[in-house]
């Protein structure tokens, strides 16, 4: 069968601003940092995601590759999208992109201080408190179901991506 996913180099002008990343950087490199401090750096990316859900809860397919780590934020506070090679060939479901945006992110993020005693370092329960502070309902079976789903694009890019038990054994560096 046809691959669900495209990858194709893309040539684009260099966009002036900071890279989201930087921003959760300031947050993890402080003693004590919380989920709150960490979603709210990241609130300008899920916005934009937010508003571009369609009815039936998909992003466009041009947003497979749209993580936080491919966010920069202008001058003006606008957010813009970059070196986004990878699309699919259809609309991608929310909760499967989302975790995989998360994923990446956290691992690059490098080493964090230690934070607040109630902020979860493992990569689901990290997820989840972030998903959560924006206002979504999810659960744990959720974010593991999206995991494991074959919609997931480290499926097809890693093609060993860690299982549920190696995910959930995977922290934040501290």
């Amino acid at each position: 069968s046809e691959d669900p996913y495209i990858f194709k180099l893309t040539d684009a002008p260099y966009i002036k601003g900071r890279e989201l990343l930087t921003d959760v950087r300031k947050v993890t490199s402080r003693p004590g940092w919380t989920v709150r401090e960490m979603a709210e750096a990241l609130t300008p990316w899920m916005d934009e995601l937010k508003k571009s859900l369609d009815s039936d809860g998909s992003l466009p397919f041009t947003f497979l590759d749209a993580s936080p780590f491919n966010t920069i934020i202008t001058a003006t506070g606008e957010v813009k999208f970059f070196d986004l090679e990878w699309t699919a060939r259809k609309n991608v479901p929310f909760l499967p992109t989302i975790t995989n945006h998360l994923y990446v992110t956290f691992g690059r993020i490098g080493g964090v201080y230690s934070p607040a005693a109630e902020t979860p370092l493992v990569y689901p329960e990290l997820a989840l408190a972030l998903l959560r502070e924006w206002g979504f309902d999810f659960s744990i079976k959720d974010i593991r179901a999206s995991w494991e789903t074959s919609e997931t694009l480290w499926i097809h890019v890693l093609r060993s991506s860690p299982d549920w038990d190696e995910l959930c054994a995977r922290v934040l560096f501290v």
